[in-house]
């Protein structure tokens, strides 16, 4: 077997194809710290994967033997040579894990400090950050849980549990639309029992479009029926005719104010033409 054959016959095999890139341009622009591992996560996985190299991280690309053995042309024995793919993949790799060590704070950087390939660094990341990011989904769920609507505006509390649903996704355990819904529906006071009814009685899937459209629509209905009445005078006073007599005005108010003026009024039909006599030239009516 010559070294020509090995390699011809090694580059036919995909687990041991090393994508040619000279270098990754450094565009990340969130580092890792303590506390952004899934936003990190998120910037950094479809930027690997856009390059070609996220086999390097995941092992799909595995590291080519450092020497392979070759026929010495003139005798005929075995030997080894160094591997030309471990020398490019060493080479790749190297770019990678530097690429890694950019996008790192300097005191997560002191903690990977000791593994050698982009691989190892990516794996020991991963570990504890993932446990610290499955905290943090349990303590997102239960802000799910006791979240109540209360003073917020329908956008206001809508948006809250959206910026929720976001994190969690982040952390690796996104929520689907009928769970959001139950979330949303879950913190709304009595007045939205109506939503909840529709939201709940449709056949069809309702999306998280709809369902902002239709808590806005409810809210406006809600705080238009809150309103207070105007109020309106029990008692008006219409004027019919203009008065003939300057003193006309100050006689119709001393008699709603004569206490003898409803026992004038009720003594008999025939007594009445006293009352109207009090006011000749004029006439009023009352309006409830």
């Amino acid at each position: 077997m010559t070294s020509s054959s090995f390699t011809s016959n090694n580059s036919t095999n995909p687990l041991l194809f090393v994508p040619s890139l000279s270098s990754l341009p450094f565009t990340i622009s969130i580092k890792l710290n303590s506390s952004n591992y899934p936003v990190w996560k998120a910037q950094t996985l479809p930027y690997f994967r856009g390059h070609g190299v996220f086999g390097y991280l995941d092992g799909t690309i595995p590291i080519p033997p450092q020497e392979i053995d070759t026929l010495y042309p003139s005798t005929g024995a075995s030997i080894k040579i160094p591997n030309p793919q471990y020398v490019q993949w060493l080479r790749q790799d190297s770019i990678i894990l530097a690429t890694i060590n950019a996008f790192l704070t300097e005191d997560v950087l002191t903690q990977i400090m000791s593994y050698t390939t982009s691989r190892e660094v990516w794996l020991a990341l991963e570990r504890p950050f993932s446990s610290i990011s499955r905290a943090k989904a349990v303590q997102i769920r239960t802000q799910l849980a006791n979240i109540r609507k209360g003073s917020l505006s329908a956008n206001d509390y809508f948006l809250s549990i959206k910026h929720l649903v976001d994190e969690l996704a982040l952390a690796g355990q996104p929520l689907t639309a009928d769970h959001i819904i139950t979330y949303v529906l879950a913190g709304l006071g009595q007045e939205y029992d109506s939503l909840a009814s529709i939201i709940t009685s449709r056949s069809d899937s309702v999306t998280l479009e709809e369902l902002y459209s239709l808590l806005l629509i409810s809210e406006s209905r809600i705080n238009h029926n809150n309103q207070p009445l105007q109020a309106t005078p029990l008692v008006n006073v219409a004027t019919k005719h203009p008065l003939h007599h300057p003193s006309s005005a100050s006689s119709i108010h001393a008699n709603f104010h004569n206490p003898n003026l409803e026992t004038d009024f009720y003594r008999g039909r025939g007594r009445r033409s006293r009352f109207n006599s009090r006011n000749h030239g004029s006439s009023t009516s009352v309006t409830c």
